[in-house]
């Protein structure tokens, strides 16, 4: 049985205020570290990788990639299966400070939505 491609998953909507009371505009984003070494976390922990990210890019007013859940591990392969059902389709950026910067780094939790 063939199945059917995963969704899209959207990091960010320039339209929309973010939980910390802001706009992220996809414009000001330097992606070039995130795309070099994309790595998909379960709920922003670094010790749960689960996958990666591909074809990071903008449409529209969003920020979108393609989800590579690591399926050879079991809870990659239970984080896919949620987004197959559909019973998870959440993703988010996460914005830490660092050593008096600010770097973005993309993780599979938060509140995102799929691209229909």
């Amino acid at each position: 049985m063939r199945r059917m491609a995963l969704p899209k998953f959207i990091f960010n909507d320039e339209t929309k205020k973010n939980s910390h009371g802001f706009f992220l505009l996809n414009g000001g984003g330097k992606f070039e570290r995130f795309q070099e070494y994309s790595p998909m976390l379960d709920n922003h922990d670094l010790n749960r990788l689960i996958g990666r990210w591909d074809n990071l890019h903008v449409e529209g007013a969003l920020l979108v990639a393609d989800p590579v859940f690591d399926d050879g591990i079991t809870l990659g392969a239970e984080r896919k299966g949620q987004v197959e059902r559909p019973a998870s389709s959440s993703c988010g950026p996460s914005t830490a400070r660092i050593r008096q910067a600010v770097r973005t780094s993309m993780s599979p939790s938060g509140s995102c939505s799929r691209v229909p």
